[in-house]
């Protein structure tokens, strides 16, 4: 069905959105290692803005996606 084309097309873009997820989470529990051992600030903030920009990227991916699929219907 076009319901199944769909959702084996978007597959591989949900599979790197999700390993972007993972590297995220990485990325937090590093700033939290980081804050529990008394990390210098500038460290602390640069991990964070690469957390939120990684979010951002992620989010973007989402978004297109989505459109993507709402402009085939």
């Amino acid at each position: 069905s076009k319901k199944k084309q769909k959702a084996a097309a978007a597959e591989p873009a949900l599979q790197e959105e999700l390993k972007r997820l993972n590297r995220v989470s990485g990325q937090i529990d590093g700033i939290r290692k980081m804050l529990e051992g008394g990390r210098g600030l500038e460290d602390i903030l640069m991990q964070c803005k690469a957390v939120h920009s990684a979010l951002k990227s992620v989010e973007a991916r989402v978004l297109k996606r989505h459109l993507e699929a709402a402009l085939e219907d």
